[in-house]
This record gives structure tokens, C-alpha cells and sequence, in this order.
């Protein structure tokens, strides 16, 4: 199974898993980009940004790695997603606590600023629910979003009590529940959706110890 890795360090690699070994085979550097971190799948290939000088670039590059174009911007990145529906790419920023949406040539469509103490780590567009969802580590809080002609709405604001640290989700439609990973409290948040709202109904608490935090989630 053939994967991409972005590796903050020089480039993107390709790899291999051999699922009869169990092990990672045939790494290769694809270019030679400047610590591109996060990976997006688009129509016809991937997007990932990167550093350039003194400023960060998202890139989008074609199914042979090639670059198609790339677009310059000073917010410090932390994850990169792309909606195929909406034919948006959403940039978060934990540093600057901002969300930058850029449409399919990327040109900036809107740039918005979540206040003091804000730590944007992660936002995706679900197609189910048809909703931008945006993870706020700093202020605790998850917010949702419907996007018409490009206009965002936020329409509704979860918030944690205490500093559990929400920082990733994954959404499962089979069963409508959007699954919220948070780094400080090393947890898992269960969010059923009912009528058209999110409700939480269950939280569950990972392994941990002395070094113990939680990053990313995923539904395979």
C-alpha cells in the first residue's frame, strides 16, 4: 500500500507498506519542499504547505508531484484540508489562532481571526451535515459553519468546560457522531447529531502516564 508522508523536513516522501512483512519499504523523496507537514488529498492529486523565506506557502501539485501553482501568506500553519464539494481549502493556524479559506486557485477567500488566547489546530468540511467544522484548542470550543457562495455562517459553538484541549476530530456517517480528540486530557468526546445539532454523549478516556497526549483520530 503506496502512501505520502509530509515529514517537516526536506520534501515529500512516498512509501511503501507491505502488509505481508509489516513493514515500511521503499522511501522516496519526491521534491524538495521546506518542512511541509500536513497532506491533502484533492481532485488531481495533493495540496500540503510548506516554508518559504520568511513566509509559509500552500502548494498544489499535480498526480506526478509536480507543483501547479502555490500562493504566499504570513500565517503559521498547523493543518491544511480540502473540500472537494466546496472546492475550498481550509489552512488552520494554531499560532496566530486564525482560519485562512482559500478557493481552487488560491485566492484568499477569507481570513478569520478567533481572538486572544485562540489555538486553531484543525477544520474540515463534512459533507453529511454539510458544515465546516473548526477545532479551537485555546478557547476550548469547536465551531460550525454552513458556507453558501462562499459565505461563512457560523451556526453553532460547543465549548468544553475546564482545559481538556479539543484538537482533532473524525466524523462517522453511518452513525452521525463526531468523535473529538483533545490533547491535554487525553480523551475522547462522543457528539451524536440530533436535530441538527450536536450533543455529546459520551467521553472516553485513553491509556496515559507521566508523558501521556493525544494529537490525531481517524475512522478506517
Amino acid at each position: 500500500m503506496k502512501f505520502l508522508i509530509g515529514s517537516y523536513a526536506e520534501g515529500v516522501y512516498s512509501a511503501n507498506l507491505n502488509m505481508d512483512t509489516k513493514r515500511i519499504e521503499s522511501i522516496n523523496q519526491l521534491n524538495n519542499l521546506n518542512k511541509p507537514t500536513y497532506l491533502t488529498k484533492t481532485k488531481d492529486g495533493f495540496a500540503t504547505y510548506f516554508k518559504h523565506n520568511d513566509m509559509y506557502a500552500i502548494g498544489i501539485f499535480d498526480k506526478n508531484f509536480n507543483m501547479i501553482k502555490q500562493r504566499l501568506f504570513p500565517d503559521a500553519p498547523c493543518h491544511i484540508s480540502y473540500s472537494s464539494s466546496q472546492n475550498l481549502f481550509f489552512v488552520s493556524s494554531y499560532h496566530e489562532g486564525t482560519l485562512l479559506v482559500f478557493d481552487k486557485n488560491l485566492n484568499l477567500v477569507q481570513r478569520i481571526a478567533y481572538g486572544t488566547n485562540a489555538k486553531i489546530h484543525f477544520a474540515e468540511y463534512v459533507d453529511d451535515i454539510e458544515s465546516l467544522i473548526v477545532v479551537d484548542l485555546g478557547l476550548n470550543s469547536i465551531y460550525r459553519y454552513t458556507i453558501d457562495q462562499l459565505h461563512m455562517k457560523l451556526i453553532e459553538t460547543i465549548r468544553f468546560a475546564g482545559n481538556p484541549g479539543p484538537r482533532h476530530f473524525t466524523y462517522s456517517k453511518s452513525n452521525k457522531t463526531l468523535y473529538v480528540i483533545h490533547e491535554y486530557e487525553c480523551s475522547v468526546t462522543f457528539h451524536a447529531f440530533k436535530d441538527n445539532y450536536f450533543v455529546e454523549t459520551h467521553k472516553m478516556f485513553l491509556p496515559r502516564n507521566d508523558r501521556s497526549s493525544a494529537s490525531a483520530i481517524r475512522i478506517t
